[in-house]
C-alpha cells in the first residue's frame, strides 16, 4: 500500500492526483443510467471489468465513448429491463445495474427520470 509520511513543522502546499480505482468506477458507470445528461468520468482505468460495464451500458440502451483516459456516457432514451446473462455473469459489479433496470424495485428512480425527461421535452 502506498502512503505519504509528513514530518517537520512546515505547512503543506501543493496537490496530488489520486490513482483511479476500479472499485469506484464501476458503481459510477452504473449510476450514469439514472442521469438525464451526459456524464464524464475522468481518468478511468482501462480494465476488463470497465469494458464489461461499458458493454452492459450499451446493452440496456445507454452509450459511452472514450475521450483519452476519460469516459463520456450518453443517457438512454429508454432503459431496457433486460441484461444479457453473459454480461451479468461476467463480473460481480453487474449487481450495480439492478437499481436502474428493475422497474418493479429501485428502478423507479430511473422510470421517474424518464418521465421527467419526456415531460420536459414536450
Amino acid at each position: 500500500m502506498e502512503y505519504i509520511e509528513v514530518t517537520g513543522g512546515n505547512p503543506l502546499r501543493g496537490s496530488i492526483r489520486p490513482a483511479a480505482a476500479k472499485n469506484s468506477v464501476l458503481p459510477l458507470l452504473a449510476a450514469t443510467l439514472l442521469c438525464a445528461q451526459p456524464c464524464t468520468l475522468r481518468r478511468v482505468p482501462l480494465l476488463r471489468d470497465v469494458q464489461t460495464s461499458l458493454d452492459l451500458l450499451r446493452a440496456v440502451g445507454s452509450g459511452a465513448a472514450w475521450a483519452g483516459q476519460d469516459l463520456v456516457t450518453q443517457p438512454a432514451r429508454q432503459i431496457s429491463g433486460r441484461v444479457p446473462t453473459a454480461l451479468a455473469g461476467a463480473m460481480r459489479g453487474s449487481v450495480f445495474y439492478l437499481a436502474a433496470v428493475d422497474p418493479r424495485g429501485m428502478g423507479r428512480a430511473a422510470a421517474a427520470r424518464r418521465v421527467q425527461t419526456g415531460a420536459a421535452a414536450h
